[in-house]
């Protein structure tokens, strides 16, 4: 399972299941990490119905636990994130996560899921 990037973060428990989280300070607008291993689809195989819904026939689904971006499948939703995932590229596939504001060694990252379609669950 590829739930860390030794540095940067880690998946960890947290009162809503499990969340990322940073293990260094980081500024807005800064590269986090790439994300690598989802998949682009129009129908999500993801068995826990968590695919991001990015487009009006376009999703992000999980990566399965041996990808290298598995990790990212525990990016929470918050109103008031402190991240993005910016630059899908469907060739990879993959994507960045980008810090929108300050995060602090320690702090869990949030997406805004609505960012991306406003028919995506918030949980």
């Amino acid at each position: 399972m590829n739930d860390n990037i030794p540095g940067v973060l880690e998946v960890r428990r947290c009162p809503h299941g499990r969340g990322v989280f940073a293990l260094r300070d980081f500024d807005g607008g800064e590269l986090v990490a790439a994300v690598v291993g989802g998949e682009y689809t129009a129908h999500p195989k993801s068995t826990r119905g968590h695919a991001l819904r990015i487009g009006d026939r376009l999703y992000w689904d999980e990566a399965p636990s041996e990808a290298p971006g598995y990790w990212s499948n525990f990016l929470d939703h918050s109103g008031d994130p402190n991240c993005r995932l910016v630059d899908f590229d469907p060739r990879l596939p993959s994507a960045k996560l980008v810090a929108t504001r300050k995060i602090k060694s320690g702090d869990e990252m949030f997406l805004n899921y609505k960012e991306y379609h406003p028919s995506n669950p918030t949980f």
